[in-house]
């Protein structure tokens, strides 16, 4: 019976409950030998020892009790674990045959799982359709097989696994092996895979096929170099027959200044009127020429500077300030910004169009220009507006041709160049050019200027 208390004791609260119980019972036995000559007292512990055992049986039986209803609730416990863990079970089938399914449809990827050890488990159907290899190829084995020989000397995978387990994730840029033999240019990354006890459990590894990206990059390098070749050429075409050019008409203008001079007082009123005409086309055909060889030289020697524009147009108010004063011109200058650019270039670009608002004014109209700027995240965005004759819709683009006039020299002089060489000072500069103009109205020019332009 006192075995009973004994157990029943792990219920009670304390350390010590049960061993405090044990040499109470023990006690009260070795009492019960001391004393079973004495009578008197040995009734006494009897009655006592019957006191302890009809406590021990309603123990006993609290004790089934308690036993009984802790027995269910475990089994109601256990039941709802195991449910739980079902359901778990069922999420994460689930999740992994879409995570499954998601990575074999992938197109333009190879997506792989390895093991600890770097070799491959799972794999989507991007591999073989990138590499060639079928699923019992490459059970077991490891990246190395797509390796160059070059790449499997140096051990390239193994060190990016290594530094993959060290830093979590790497990469590598390269040229990989197809099972026939071919190479393909593609971008490989590792990434490792730890539980939450930062346990390495194995490897993710992305293979993107970047064969397509590298040939077009290559064609249009080379392009480019042909297109440099080419503009070079151009160049040197441009300056010689300039230079050619120009001899002739030094020589042509010469001899019409002699014979205008020698023979003014026989010519009559049509010879000096040829005359004229004639000195008058060589110094547009010499203008002409310098233009082309201007436009086609643009950029060719700046380098990039930091320009205070608002200094910039305060120069070219000085440099025409006598047209300025000749038309009683209003110059209005808004906030303009510090920018980096080609400074020769953005000076001939804002001294055209000022000076296009300056000359294409209606008889008797005081020219007004306003030069203002504002900022988007990439570029200034600037305005030169004017009071002028405006354009035409039609000929809002055809403006910014070379060559291209819309009026002729006896009403507006000119080579139809100047607007021309604003849009490749533009281009040069990663921006656009604009206009927005209605007749009699004037004419607002809006270009853009990067603010990602480097130095040099």
């Amino acid at each position: 019976m006192y075995c009973i208390v004994i157990l029943y004791c792990w219920v009670l609260p304390g350390r010590y409950t049960s061993l405090i119980s044990a040499v109470i019972c023990s006690a009260l036995v070795l009492i019960a030998i001391m004393i079973q000559d004495d009578i008197e007292i040995s009734q006494q512990v009897i009655g006592l020892n019957a006191v302890v055992s009809v406590v021990a049986l309603w123990v006993t039986a609290s004790l089934v009790i308690i036993a009984q209803r802790s027995l269910g609730e475990l089994e109601i416990h256990q039941a709802d674990l195991e449910n739980q863990v079902d359901n778990r079970t069922a999420d994460l089938q689930k999740s992994e045959s879409r995570l499954r399914h998601m990575i074999s449809d992938v197109e333009g990827y190879a997506i792989l799982m390895m093991d600890c050890d770097g070799h491959f488990e799972n794999w989507n159907k991007g591999f073989k359709d990138m590499t060639g290899y079928g699923s019992e190829e490459i059970i077991g084995k490891g990246p190395r097989i797509l390796c160059t020989q070059k790449d499997q000397e140096n051990y390239v995978f193994e060190k990016l696994l290594e530094r993959a387990t060290n830093n979590g994730r790497a990469s590598y840029d390269g040229l990989l092996v197809r099972k026939n033999g071919s190479l393909f240019w593609a971008k490989v990354t590792l990434t490792a895979i730890f539980d939450q006890e930062k346990i390495l459990n194995g490897f993710s590894i992305v293979i993107h096929d970047l064969t397509e990206k590298r040939e077009a990059e290559e064609l249009d390098n080379k392009y480019s170099e042909q297109l440099e070749v080419k503009n070079k050429e151009l160049e040197q075409f441009a300056y010689i027959v300039s230079h050619d050019l120009q001899e002739p008409l030094r020589t042509i203008s010469g001899f019409t200044n002699l014979l205008a001079k020698k023979y003014e007082s026989v010519f009559d009123e049509h010879a000096r009127t040829s005359m004229s005409f004639v000195t008058d086309a060589t110094k547009r055909m010499s203008a002409l020429i310098t233009g082309v060889l201007s436009f086609s030289r643009l950029g060719k020697s700046d380098e990039k500077v930091k320009i205070n524009t608002r200094q910039l147009i305060d120069n070219i108010i000085a440099d025409i300030g006598a047209r300025i004063d000749e038309k009683k011109a209003l110059i209005e200058i808004g906030d303009l910004p510090v920018i980096y650019g080609f400074e020769t270039q953005l000076r001939l670009l804002f001294q055209n169009l000022m000076s296009n608002g300056l000359k294409f004014q209606n008889e008797g109209e005081t020219p007004h220009i306003k030069i203002q700027a504002n900022e988007s995240s990439t570029h200034w965005i600037f305005q030169v507006s004017d009071n002028g004759i405006g354009i035409k819709a039609t000929d809002l683009t055809k403006i910014f041709e070379i060559f291209r006039r819309l009026h002729s020299r006896e009403i507006y002089d000119g080579t139809g160049i100047g607007l021309a060489h604003c849009k490749k000072i533009v281009t040069s500069h990663d921006g656009k050019i604009w206009v927005e103009s209605e007749i009699n109205q004037g004419s607002t020019f809006h270009f853009s200027i990067s603010k990602n332009l480097k130095l040099g």
